[in-house]
């Protein structure tokens, strides 16, 4: 028979929003950009980069995303984004191995989002 109060317990941690904000270990949290935060809904993980202070051309190692919410070991996680010109994208990648976040930008900054599922 359905248990329907474990129904909607699993229905409410599913939908419910946990979100983290976070200090970048290269580079600063950009408020203009709406900072750096990840959020999880349930098993969606969904991870916010605006950022400045970066090096420009560069490969960028700005974070290492906590094993509860990275990727599974076997999966790298891509993404673009803005740098502040619509001539120019921002590229991140996450590892699921260590939860490392790296970001190669133009400009010394950068707007990603980026989403997955646990």
């Amino acid at each position: 028979m359905l248990d329907l109060k474990k129904t909607l317990t699993k229905l409410v941690q599913m939908f419910s929003v946990t979100r983290t904000t976070f200090t970048p270990v290269k580079g600063s949290a950009y408020s203009t950009y709406g900072g750096c935060y990840y959020e999880k809904y349930g098993r969606f993980v969904h991870l916010h980069l605006g950022l400045s202070g970066l090096t420009a051309n560069a490969v960028n190692n700005v974070y290492y995303i906590p094993e509860a919410v990275r990727p599974s070991s076997s999966e790298r996680i891509f993404a673009a984004g803005s740098c502040g010109d619509v001539t120019f994208a921002s590229y991140a990648e996450v590892e699921g191995t260590g939860g490392k976040v790296s970001v190669v930008t133009p400009r010394t900054y950068c707007g990603i989002d980026m989403y997955w599922i646990l």
